[in-house]
């Protein structure tokens, strides 16, 4: 389970929680100027009872960088259940964005397709349209990936358990076409 320093959601906290993030000694590849502004960003969703769902604040980067553009277009891969952990959530329900989720996730897929009404897809996107995928399935689905990227980083030992599905493969550039 993820650190709920990752998680802001409780409201009375938001903004506190925005700030340590970006303080962290995380590499955010983001200047000083523009955590000011992510800052500013999550104090004016705080006072009208909105928060980020992003891991990382992600979704707040985005409206900073665009001028707290609405209406814009996002592609979001692994969206999980469309809510926890969502970089376009926000992104859609405030701001009026749509696009397309990408979840392969069967359990995943379902919540989805419930909590969101951007375009959802349950394949795997990846560099061949209509492959089909050893895709592991893990107990925390976050953490779930290609069967031949399981072992491959310090989240390895927490997919030892995973259950392997076969899921088809679309290309972002066919994801985007359709």
């Amino acid at each position: 389970m993820l650190s709920n320093r990752f998680l802001p959601r409780r409201k009375r906290a938001f903004v506190a929680e925005v700030s340590a993030l970006l303080a962290d000694d995380y590499d955010l590849c983001v200047s000083s100027q523009e955590q000011k502004e992510v800052i500013e960003l999550a104090k004016t969703l705080e006072q009208a009872g909105e928060i980020s769902h992003a891991q990382l604040a992600q979704d707040l980067w985005a409206l900073t960088r665009t001028g707290r553009k609405r209406n814009g277009y996002f592609v979001e891969f692994g969206a999980g259940n469309g809510v926890e952990i969502s970089n376009t959530y926000l992104l859609e329900t405030e701001f009026g964005w749509n696009g397309i989720c990408a979840e392969p996730v069967p359990e995943e897929f379902q919540l989805l397709k419930r909590s969101r009404i951007c375009h959802c897809d349950n394949r795997c996107v990846w560099s061949e349209t209509d492959a089909i995928v050893d895709f592991g399935v893990t107990e925390d689905h976050h953490l779930s990936t290609m069967r031949q990227y399981a072992d491959t980083d310090f989240h390895a030992e927490r997919r030892a358990t995973a259950k392997f599905v076969k899921v088809a493969t679309v290309t972002l550039q066919d994801l985007l076409a359709e």
